[in-house]
């Protein structure tokens, strides 16, 4: 008999004991910061936008609550509430504007199952804050509608432009004049279906954008109200032009072309008295990002580039333009926008944003040169729990040049990366700012990587074209390519690599874990294409792809391309194991799409994760679909790196 062995038994037992109790309390302890971290970063974000009314006394901000959306309006001088608008239950707030010191006029918008974006009803809504009612303004049911110019005319009416509702979706836009009591007063009837009017803040109409059925642009104008309208020759400025906007006395049309070799937007600015052209802040970092205007004459005064981090180009000029810059070096290393601004453009509210910055807003006085702190959004986040993001550089395995970001995990000593490629894929791209799902994960200990492989926007039409017809191929490559450069960084070590997107990021994910079955453990597709030639040939009239412009040039007709290059026909080569999420009442990509992905990874020998919601279209929106969606993601990560 081993009498040593039995005297050292109680000790053996204990450390067991002792062992499985610590490790019940790291998965305690870990089960308790992961819903910690879900209702840090999933609460809605509180203060989305602030209006400054005319005369800058009063403002409005913006809220996305819970249950609904609000408009809550702020006596500037004492800072306290003094009045609020709540939509519907179905419904939210958006499109709105003053219209005059005391009155707004607004639109309810409601989410349908194919887009995640608001949809107009159709109806236009004013409110009078002087007596606290409201009233509509214009029809709904058959129409769409959007107001020109949110300055009164001279007859108290405002200038609309209204749409019949057409399943072509080519549809004449009627101009006319709405008085507060809603009203119809006929102007003109636009002569190309699908126009796009633009008309100055004086309700001056002499543009309009016009998109025809091969998806090219064109700009139309008339030289005075009574003369034919007329096609804008581009061909000395660029191709695909639109009118961006007009400045206030309407003496100047403010276009964005795609120029030069590389096709990037950039602004124009056409003087109309002279018919001269001049192009604006040429930059070479990619397409501009968004564009300043003096709050006194709506001039193009500068403009943002999101190339990488956030870069600033000014015009020459006194004025505004030194306040602008003022402001951003003030707030250095952020992005810097106007929101709005009082009629005499003395006072602004202004906007500051960043990677660790949701969102702030402050009220900046020219004539002070004094800004004052407002609200910020996500007020309820500590900026020193959020993770910067870095800026990074890639060559492709054929020499082509993209972007891409990284964000680290808190603490900074991770080895697991998510690779977080974007949906879309044309058009769509990821920029440097706050992102909730990224910060989300970094806080649970990953690295995250978003790429913009060829064929995203914001690098010029050219390098969107170079992911044309090779959805599956080229473009996965990218990402393919920036996940192991980030592997050589150290930021990454081997079998700890995940790969995750929606929509089209859901066949990315998929397709680079097919073609490297071992650089990826996971991979997790969200609302996800797998079959393109299902995608191609679903001719039903919900089919979200079939109404892209850009789709029959993006994917081509070759349906052997389209066999060869879908995850659902290569899932034998899938070594990942596999989450496949999807809304049942998604028309964009419809549930097919994930179940017979689902039954090609179970005829292959392996069993996906699966996780459907019943009541979502593509993408989730309801708070609890949103926390069940990332916990069951992030637990998924964690099982398997």
């Amino acid at each position: 008999m081993n009498v040593k062995g039995i005297l050292f038994l109680p000790v053996l037992v204990k450390t067991l004991i002792a062992s499985l109790l610590l490790c019940f309390a790291l998965i305690s302890q870990s089960f308790a910061d992961l819903e910690s971290d879900l209702d840090f970063y999933l609460k809605r974000t509180d203060y989305i936008d602030l209006q400054l009314s005319p005369d800058g006394k009063t403002y409005f901000a913006y809220i996305r609550g819970a249950d609904s959306s609000y408009l809550v309006f702020v006596d500037v001088a004492s800072k306290k509430p003094i009045s609020s608008i709540k939509a519907g239950e179905e419904d939210l707030i958006y499109d709105y504007a003053w219209i005059s010191n005391t009155e707004v006029i607004y639109r309810f918008g409601r989410h349908v199952w194919w887009t995640d974006r608001p949809v107009g009803t159709g109806e236009l809504m004013r409110y009078d804050l002087g007596n606290k009612r409201r009233n509509k303004m214009s029809w709904g049911g058959n129409y769409t509608s959007h107001v020109l110019s949110n300055q009164k005319l001279g007859d108290e009416q405002l200038l609309v432009a209204r749409w019949l509702r057409s399943r072509s979706g080519k549809m004449r836009a009627e101009i006319g004049k709405v008085r507060s009591r809603g009203r119809w007063s006929p102007v003109e009837t636009l002569p190309m279906p699908g126009s796009l009017p633009v008309a100055s803040i004086g309700g001056e109409l002499k543009v309009f954008n016009y998109t025809d059925e091969d998806f090219n642009d064109y700009v139309y104008y008339r030289e005075d109200k009574g003369s034919d309208w007329k096609v804008l020759d581009i061909a000395d400025k660029g191709s695909q032009c639109f009118v961006e906007f007009l400045n206030f006395d309407a003496s100047k049309v403010y276009l964005n072309c795609e120029t030069g070799a590389e096709e990037k937007r950039r602004i124009i600015e056409w003087h109309w008295a002279n018919n001269t052209f001049t192009q604006l802040f040429g930059a070479e970092a990619g397409d501009v990002g968004s564009v300043i205007r003096d709050p006194k004459t709506g001039d193009a005064v500068a403009a943002i580039y999101l190339s990488s981090t956030v870069e600033y180009v000014y015009r020459d000029g006194q004025g505004f333009v030194l306040d602008y810059k003022r402001l951003v070096k003030a707030f250095k290393g952020q992005r810097v926008e106007i929101s709005s601004h009082s009629k005499d453009g003395n006072v602004i509210v202004v906007h500051i944003s960043g990677d660790t910055n949701p969102g702030e807003f402050y009220l900046y006085n020219r004539e002070t040169k004094k800004a004052d702190f407002l609200m910020a959004a996500r007020s309820w986040m500590d900026r020193g729990k959020l993770q910067p993001m870095e800026s990074l550089k890639f060559t492709a395995r054929d020499g082509l040049k993209f972007n891409g970001y990284l964000t680290r995990a808190t603490g900074g000593d991770s080895k697991k990366l998510i690779v977080y490629p974007h949906g879309g894929p044309h058009g769509v791209y990821d920029i440097w700012g706050f992102d909730e799902t990224v910060q989300l994960l970094a806080a649970q200990g990953f690295n995250v990587l978003q790429v913009n492989f060829r064929g995203s926007g914001g690098q010029g039409k050219r390098f969107e074209r170079e992911g044309y017809l090779k959805w599956g191929t080229a473009m996965v490559d990218d990402v393919i390519d920036a996940t192991k450069a980030v592997q050589k960084m150290g930021v990454a070590k081997d079998g700890a690599i995940c790969i995750f997107g929606g929509s089209y990021g859901a066949f990315s994910a998929l397709s680079a874990a097919v073609r490297e079955p071992e650089l990826y453990q996971c991979a997790v597709g969200n609302a996800g294409v797998y079959d393109l030639e299902m995608l191609y040939q679903d001719d039903r009239e919900s089919n979200y792809w079939r109404r892209d412009g850009i789709f029959r040039e993006a994917l081509g007709d070759d349906l052997e391309a389209m066999k060869n290059m879908s995850p659902v026909n290569h899932a034998s080569s899938i070594n990942a194991k596999v989450l496949l999420i999807h809304g049942k009442r998604d028309q964009r990509t419809p549930i097919e799409q994930a179940e017979d992905m689902k039954k090609a990874l179970e005829k292959a020998g392996q069993t996906p994760e699966w996780l459907k919601f019943r009541d979502s279209g593509h993408g989730v929106r309801g708070d609890d679909e949103r926390r069940e969606f990332h916990k069951t993601l992030i637990e998924f990560l964690k099982k398997n790196i």
